[in-house]
């Protein structure tokens, strides 16, 4: 009677499946917790700016002048203060209104965006709750646009105010912000305390897609769809 050899066993064995099912599970709790923490600080930027513009609504009435909410779009993290100004007779030119958020080429320009600037910021005060230091968003989340009915457009760098006056109108806004897996737009109403959340999901159909192309792209879609309300 000849020798039997043993084939070898296709297939894992117990111990390599419990192995691989265990390394599955960390990678799926690693992922879920991702998108939790990123969900979780995206509402908190949400709330801290829709906190802002209500503090901003009752300053205005409380002290009878022009108040802002004021997005510093370039530092890291950015940052976002309230501020109150003159009263209601002061006007900001029209010529002034557009250069928040202008983006600057060249050194004869970016000084006049700074003079400009810098004698519209001289007639605005951080209010005293604010003053000892403006509100951060916090990590992962960045603001990637904001539009008003007064920039007239759809402003990414600089600065962006939203402004607020004794009348209780304040101006028309969206708010832009995005974490690494969604794009969210806060809409702001002009008349009423009411605010609007929009939230698109972040999908990349390859590797070589630029995410931060994907956000502006995503960005400009809610800015189309806010102006058409």
């Amino acid at each position: 009677m000849g020798r039997k050899i043993s084939k070898p066993i296709n297939g894992f064995t117990l111990l390599e499946i419990l192995v691989a099912l265990a390394l599955i599970s960390v990678i799926v709790a690693l992922v879920v917790s991702s998108t939790f923490n990123s969900r979780d600080n995206m509402e908190e930027a949400i709330s801290n700016i829709e906190r802002a513009i209500r503090f901003s609504v009752g300053e205005s009435a409380l002290r009878n002048v022009i108040t802002r909410v004021q997005f510093d779009l370039d530092k890291d993290p950015q940052e976002l203060s309230v501020e109150y100004g003159p009263d209601d007779s002061f006007v900001l030119p029209p010529s002034e209104e557009r250069i928040m958020g202008v983006e600057t080429e060249g050194t004869k320009e970016s000084e006049e965006f700074e003079k400009r600037a810098k004698k519209i910021n001289q007639s605005f005060n951080k209010v005293s709750e604010f003053s000892e230091g403006a509100l951060k968003l916090p990590g992962g989340v960045s603001i990637i646009a904001i539009g008003t009915n007064i920039s007239l457009k759809l402003i990414t760098n600089n600065f962006a105010s939203i402004y607020v006056y004794p009348s209780g109108e304040k101006d028309g806004a969206i708010v832009i912000l995005s974490s690494d897996t969604e794009v969210i737009g806060l809409s702001i109403s002009p008349f009423k305390e009411e605010f609007q959340r929009t939230y698109k999901e972040i999908k990349m159909l390859n590797e070589s897609e630029d995410i931060e192309d994907i956000r502006l792209n995503i960005a400009k879609e809610l800015y189309e769809e806010w102006l058409k309300n």
